[in-house]
């Protein structure tokens, strides 16, 4: 587990993969305002389309992380990082 020497404090690490909330639509809304009649447009329609296949078929519920975090609060020896939700292992690797 990680320490904070200084403070003597452990951390865990929680890593989510793709959640369903309002963010990726924010995100979305935010990058086309930004740069959607830009040089960046082509890219932008492709973040678009993640986000959208991210809350549909890869996304997870918002509890999921709730339960890890739970999970990694309450065990006896909690392990440094904990990934969690859709396609979490993955977006990490990647």
């Amino acid at each position: 587990m990680l320490r904070l020497k200084q403070f003597s404090q452990e951390v865990v690490i929680i890593k989510p993969g793709s959640i369903i909330t309002e963010w990726n639509g924010i995100a979305s809304e935010n990058m086309k305002k930004v740069s959607g009649n830009t040089v960046h447009s082509e890219l932008v329609k492709k973040h678009v389309k993640m986000f959208e296949r991210a809350d549909g078929k890869m996304g997870s519920l918002p509890v999921l992380v709730a339960k890890t975090i739970v999970r990694a609060a309450t065990v006896k020896s909690p392990k440094t990082r904990y990934s969690t939700g859709g396609g979490a292992k993955l977006i990490l690797f990647m």
